[in-house]
């Protein structure tokens, strides 16, 4: 092994250029690897950090206005959604909120005056909380089912400069005129620990208990319900039962207002709705781990994703290490002349061909490895320039150690493919072919170079017209 890094350090030292050029090219290619594969891991892991987030699924029933049934909501009618709960024991847990993600004015009492601060708010229930597994970091989070309590999440008690037992003065509603009104007053009764960075759950900032809201209202559709399956449970049977029970609700829900509606429309009106209504809307359980590529169903907020977007970021990542690795390949080749003769007359003094193609094997691993630590030390240069805002999560590689053990792998692959091909055909050459200096002249060398190079320039090509298809379709 010392021998091999000797000869590591020797090559550094003889071919300083050929050196200097391929620990750049390799350097640049594992930085831009590190920095698409951070966006790639934390899109591919979104709400999969939550708690059996494999178990857990979004309520999800067709699109009312959708003719063709393709289309699913997030938003579904109270009264079915905690009936199905109540008549499901498949159902470990299950709750609904009031997924409007708006900042409103809140105020916090500091120093004797009222000091303003934005806060994102939203209505949930005990059984959202439940089956998201929030876990309380103060106070007990089952109170704020009292009247004029809210919870926090730590992130916003820590902005704040709040806890447990303090008062919140809250907005009547987002937008609403910024006063501060005393029936406003809140009480914190609890603190939760923040919901993941990469999932649908983390701009939730604070939250108050929904109580009976909806409870009397099967034609609002204003609910979000989450529930957790126990285990080998079908949801495609829990979808069932959902469409069975908001059939159910809804003919009650009818039966009891049409005396009303033939008062107010007319009892041929009334009669034209019954036969509208007999299609009633089906309904899916989607996953909690798939919602973020969920196409079909309509939320910009629960499903921000794009598969094919994540994917061509993964094949764009893996071409560019495939350019690097390829000229990595070929600056060996290039040198194979010149390091031919220095090859045979270690054979000659009786050197071992494994000994020699393990030395080789060597260097390419030493390049290797020295370029992957220059990219991670790009890769934290790079945390404070623009470039750092258009990944969605921090690209330190502090924060990334996942990624860093992805690209560690594949650098040790890269390696062991880019370097043993070169090192086994380095040392297959017999000593008098490369005395006499053939090679470089050969058939066979100058048909592997210019494969090499044709693959590398189809792919560089496909890479640069794949980023003008790109550029065009945001501009769009």
């Amino acid at each position: 092994m010392k021998i091999a890094f000797k000869n590591f350090l020797t090559t550094l030292r003889r071919y300083k250029a050929s050196s200097l050029l391929n620990v750049a090219g390799l350097t640049m290619a594992f930085t831009a690897f590190y920095v698409i594969m951070v966006q790639v891991w934390w899109e591919l892991g979104y709400n999969r950090s939550i708690p059996d987030a494999e178990r857990i699924y979004l309520v999800a029933p067709t699109d009312f206005w959708d003719e063709n049934g393709s289309t699913f909501t997030p938003q579904s009618p109270r009264p079915t959604g905690e009936r199905l709960i109540e008549l499901s024991p498949e159902i470990e847990a299950g709750g609904p909120l009031r997924a409007w993600f708006n900042t409103q004015p809140a105020w916090i009492m500091r120093g004797g005056q009222y000091v303003q601060m934005p806060l994102k708010i939203i209505t949930a229930s005990t059984g959202f909380l439940e089956t998201m597994r929030a876990t309380a970091a103060a106070g007990d989070l089952t109170d704020f089912v009292r009247p004029n309590t809210l919870l926090l999440a730590r992130s916003e008690a820590e902005r704040m400069g709040v806890g447990v037992g303090d008062a919140v003065w809250l907005a009547e509603k987002p937008f609403s005129a910024a006063e501060v009104r005393p029936d406003r007053q809140y009480e914190v009764v609890g603190i939760y620990d923040d919901f993941p960075a990469n999932s649908g759950l983390a701009e939730i900032e604070a939250m108050v208990d929904i109580g009976d809201e909806g409870m009397d209202a099967p034609n609002n559709w204003n609910d979000t319900f989450f529930v957790r399956l126990r285990e080998g449970t079908d949801p495609a049977t829990i979808a069932r039962r959902w469409s069975e029970i908001n059939a159910e609700v809804q003919a009650a829900w009818a039966a009891k207002m049409r005396p009303l509606w033939i008062e107010r429309y007319g009892q041929e009106e009334v009669d034209s709705w019954d036969e509208e209504d007999d299609d009633l809307p089906g309904c899916r359980l989607i996953p909690l781990s798939e919602l973020y590529f969920e196409r079909a169903l309509e939320s910009s907020h629960w499903s921000p994703g794009s598969r094919p977007t994540t994917l061509s970021l993964l094949a764009v990542a893996l071409l560019v290490v495939a350019i690097a690795l390829i000229n990595f390949v070929n600056f060996f080749f290039a040198l194979t002349p010149a390091r031919l003769r220095t090859v045979n007359i270690f054979k000659v003094f009786g050197a071992p061909t494994a000994s020699l193609r393990l030395s080789i094997l060597f260097e390419a691993v030493g390049f290797v490895l020295v370029s992957l630590l220059a990219a991670w030390y790009v890769a934290f240069a790079l945390q404070s320039t623009h470039l750092a805002h258009y990944v969605s999560t921090s690209i330190s590689p502090i924060d990334n150690p996942g990624v860093l053990l992805l690209e560690a792998g594949v650098a040790l692959a890269a390696a062991l493919i880019a370097g043993l091909y070169p090192a086994w055909y380095i040392t297959s050459f017999n000593p008098a072919l490369a005395a006499k200096g053939s090679f470089a002249g050969s058939r066979g060398g100058r048909r592997l170079r210019t494969a090499l190079v044709a693959v590398q320039y189809v792919v560089s090509i496909v890479l640069i017209v794949f980023t003008f298809f790109c550029y065009a379709q945001h501009r769009f």
